[in-house]
């Protein structure tokens, strides 16, 4: 019985071993352009404080193997109005990012302009730098000034009229501000 049992916790501890073999992964600089699904986002009308929805640019590795991209960064850096995510992380400068081959890489791009903005055009690339070169994609958006007033509504009110003939007529009163 425990020669039996000694024989099946070797055989597991032998699976494990091989089988939790940890893949060994090796990330070289691109020889290649990364392709990307836009070459420029065009970001819509957006207004003064209040943020826009969100875009995404897919970057693609079309190489045979793993690459890390040495940089990816907002040319206008934390002077930018616009804010991107790339893998997950929020930020402007990003360093080192992996990206498997035949893969992709989402980055999500939103534009935040400022009361004080004084640019009715705003525009800002993505860099990608790369042994392969440098590499851009374009964003551009129409930042308008606007002002906007919201309508409070206070309590209705029912105000009640006799009439000279017949019934009493009621009108119910409100008031927006």
């Amino acid at each position: 019985m425990k020669f039996k049992l000694l024989l099946a916790f070797s055989f597991w501890m032998l699976v494990m071993t091989v089988s939790c073999n940890k893949d060994d992964i090796s990330f070289d600089a691109p020889s290649q352009e990364l392709s990307f699904s836009k070459d420029t986002v065009f970001c819509d009308t957006v207004y003064h404080q209040v943020r826009s929805e969100t875009y995404a640019v897919k970057v693609y590795n079309n190489e045979d193997k793993d690459v890390l991209i040495p940089r990816i960064h907002l040319e206008k850096g934390a002077a930018s109005l616009y804010k991107i995510n790339v893998d997950g992380k929020p930020g402007y400068d990003f360093k080192d990012i992996p990206l498997r081959k035949k893969d992709s890489l989402y980055i999500f791009v939103e534009i935040a302009p400022t009361a004080t903005g004084p640019e009715a055009i705003a525009e800002d690339k993505i860099l990608f730098q790369t042994q392969a070169g440098q590499q851009q994609v374009v964003l551009f958006s129409v930042v308008q000034d606007a002002e906007f007033f919201l309508l409070k509504r206070l309590p209705t009110r029912i105000l009640s009229v006799p009439a000279r003939h017949g019934p009493i007529l009621r009108l119910k009163l409100f008031t927006e501000i």
